[in-house]
């Protein structure tokens, strides 16, 4: 979508991220590029994905 904000969900609680993707899922100006559950992971996914 033009003009989407778009987000990497990090959190190390797969409950929480699994609430907030329900969550931000309905709001058509946000766009989810990706999940992180622990340091590294969000690092390598933040450079790769570059989200806005």
């Amino acid at each position: 979508m033009a003009g989407a904000v778009t987000v990497l969900l990090i959190d190390d609680q797969p409950l929480f991220v699994q609430y907030l993707l329900r969550f931000l899922g309905t709001e058509p100006r946000i766009e989810i590029v990706g999940v992180a559950h622990k340091a590294e992971e969000a690092v390598t996914l933040s450079q790769a994905l570059q989200p806005k």
